[in-house]
């Protein structure tokens, strides 16, 4: 009896064990599911660009966070500690450094050419020409034996007949060949534009071809209503991404105040849409153009996964899948 109560008390532990592991991995799967992923981005401009963007996923645990201001800075932290940090130049910052890089390779360049020669040691130039003429002088006895060879070659003119025969001969061989010329031109321009013809033909029918399989392809009631469902599940999905809170203030204005009147007009339309997340302020006679606004969201990786399972559980969108990822 008493092995039997050890033995049980035994399995009684490792399920406990067990259903405690489960339940932490529960917890963890539902973390990840319904802890959203909180984002918010702040931005300035008073004659210079400052912005900050945070990123933070169960705020203590997992955070990062990005700040603009002349240089890009980078970090992020796991349960408040700092685990990755860089820092990025942007604009003239990075331009000046490349600008001295380059001088500097300039006048290393310019101290190479300056550099003095070495006594006794000839530039290369001159070597080289000095071996071209050694290669190039070319003993008397030769020469010689050439201007005979090339006498020889020469051969003596022909009569004065001769010449006019062939000359007549010529002429008609001139006449023949523009006639020939203009025929073989006239047959190739012909061929060339009845295979453009068939071509263009071609083209025409695999259009058509085309046009026609599109056009069944959207009067098919089963794509109609899967690509319902996308635009569904599209708008669901911007809805979820888009920030919740936008505020901001902006001014403006321009040396003629004709031109920021025609802006007011311009933008007064869509006053009920930023009235209450954007103050936009006006300035008669000066150029101006500052402003600070504010957004913040949240994604939840929950709703991104129904979105997409709602999408694969349509028959015929896991069979149009299938053929997009075919071709």
């Amino acid at each position: 009896m008493a092995a039997i109560m050890f033995i049980l008390g035994i399995l009684k532990i490792i399920g406990i064990v067990l259903l405690v592991l489960l339940g932490i991995l529960l917890t963890l799967v539902l973390l990840v599911l319904l802890a959203p992923v909180c984002y918010s981005i702040e931005g300035s401009y008073y004659g210079t660009v400052k912005a900050v963007a945070r990123v933070s996923w169960l705020f203590p645990i997992l955070s990062a966070r990005a700040v603009y201001e002349e240089k890009m800075n980078l970090a992020v932290r796991i349960l408040g500690i700092r685990v990755f940090q860089e820092e990025m130049a942007f604009g003239k910052d990075g331009e000046e450094e490349e600008k001295e890089a380059n001088q500097e390779t300039d006048q290393a360049s310019k101290e190479d050419k300056k550099a003095p020669r070495i006594s006794g040691e000839k530039p290369e130039e001159e070597t080289t020409k000095e071996t071209t003429e050694k290669r190039l002088e070319i003993p008397k006895d030769k020469k010689i034996k050439k201007e005979q060879i090339k006498k020889e070659r020469i051969k003596p003119e022909k009569e004065p007949q001769e010449k006019e025969s062939l000359k007549d001969k010529a002429k008609g061989k001139r006449k023949e060949k523009p006639k020939r010329a203009q025929k073989h031109k006239t047959d190739s321009w012909i061929e060339r534009w009845k295979t453009k013809v068939q071509e263009i033909k071609k083209s025409l029918n695999n259009i058509k071809k085309k046009k026609d399989k599109i056009w069944r392809f959207l009067c098919n009631e089963k794509n109609q209503r899967t690509f319902r469902l996308l635009l569904r599940q599209l708008k669901a999905l911007v809805r979820h991404i888009l920030p919740k809170k936008v505020s901001g203030e902006v001014r403006f204005g321009f040396d003629d105040p004709y031109t920021t009147g025609q802006i007011l007009t311009y933008i007064s339309p869509f006053y009920g849409l930023y009235a209450d997340r954007l103050k936009v302020i006006p300035v008669f006679g000066e150029s101006v153009m500052e402003g600070e606004g504010r957004i913040k969201g949240r994604i939840r990786i929950g709703t991104l996964i129904v979105i997409v399972v709602r999408m694969l559980f349509d028959k015929n969108f896991r069979t149009l899948l299938k053929k997009c990822l075919k071709s």
